[in-house]
C-alpha cells in the first residue's frame, strides 16, 4: 500500500504533465500543418515509449523510497528498545597492603588496575558508577568505590582581546588533561581505556583471594562484571 500510494503521488508529478502537453501539442501541430503520418505516429510512439520508461522507472524509486522509509521506522523502533552491551578486561592489576604503626599510619590496601571497555551496542552510554570487588578465603566480601580516568591532550581555544598574541593571532593553549571514566561516551565499537585504583580501608585479609577479584561497571541499564586477564600482582608489607 505504501508503493502504491508513493508510486501514484510521482505519477502525479510535473513529469508526466509536461510529457502529456508536449504529446498533445506536437500531435497538434503535426496534425494542422498536414504532415507526414508517419512522423505523427514517430510521435506518438515516443511518448508511448518514454511514458512507459518513466513509469517503471518511477515504481522502482516509490519501491526504494517505501523500504527506506520502513527501514528508518525500525531502526528507531529498536534504537528505542536495545540496550546497552558493556564488555572489558582489566590488565596490570595489583593489590598492596601495608600495615604500619598505629600511630602515625593509616593500615589501607591499595588495587591499581588499567581497565578496558567496549560497547557492544548502537545504544550509547556512559559509566556512571565503578565499584571493586574482592573476596577472600572465608568467604568475606569487599566491594568499594573504584576510580578511573585517562590524561588527553586538548586544545583550547581563546578569541578577543585576550587572546591577542603577537602579530594580531589568537591565543591557542595546548595542554593534558585528566577525563574521567563517567565523562567517556561508550559508542559501539570503540575500545575505551583507563587507568584507575581502589582504596580498601580497613585494608585487605593476608587470605585475600585474588581470583575473585573483578570489578563492577555500571550505567543507567544494569551492571557490567569486568574480570581480570593475565597475573595479578599481591603484596602484604608491615612497616617496621
Amino acid at each position: 500500500m505504501t508503493v502504491l500510494k508513493r508510486f501514484g503521488g510521482h505519477v502525479s508529478g510535473w513529469f508526466f504533465g509536461v510529457l502529456s502537453i508536449v504529446s498533445l501539442v506536437a500531435s497538434a501541430v503535426i496534425t494542422r500543418t498536414g504532415a507526414d503520418p508517419k512522423l505523427l505516429a514517430l510521435v506518438l510512439n515516443w511518448t508511448a515509449g518514454v511514458s512507459t520508461a518513466a513509469v517503471v522507472a518511477v515504481f522502482l524509486v516509490a519501491q526504494f523510497n517505501a523500504w527506506s522509509s520502513e527501514r528508518d521506522k525500525y531502526e528507531a523502533e529498536l534504537a528505542k528498545n536495545v540496550k546497552p552491551d558493556i564488555r572489558g578486561h582489566l590488565s596490570s592489576v595489583c593489590v598492596s597492603t601495608t600495615i604500619g604503626h598505629k600511630n602515625y599510619r593509616r593500615n589501607r590496601s591499595f588495587v591499581e588496575f588499567e581497565i578496558a571497555l567496549c560497547n557492544h551496542s548502537p545504544a550509547d552510554t556512559n559509566i556512571s558508577k565503578l565499584q571493586m570487588f574482592v573476596a577472600d578465603s572465608c568467604g568475606h566480601r569487599y566491594t568499594v568505590e573504584a576510580f578511573a580516568s585517562r590524561t588527553e591532550t586538548v586544545t583550547e581555544y581563546s578569541s578577543g582581546f585576550a587572546g591577542v598574541g603577537l602579530y594580531g593571532s589568537t591565543g591557542n593553549s595546548t595542554h593534558r588533561k585528566d577525563v574521567k571514566i563517567i565523562e567517556v561516551v561508550l559508542q559501539k565499537g570503540i575500545t575505551q581505556r583507563f587507568k584507575g585504583s581502589a582504596t580498601f580501608d580497613p585494608p585487605l585479609p593476608e587470605e585475600i583471594r585474588v581470583d575473585s577479584l573483578k570489578a563492577i561497571a555500571s550505567d543507567y541499564a544494569g551492571s557490567y562484571d569486568i574480570s581480570p586477564v593475565g597475573e595479578i600482582e599481591v603484596s602484604y608489607s608491615r612497616a617496621t
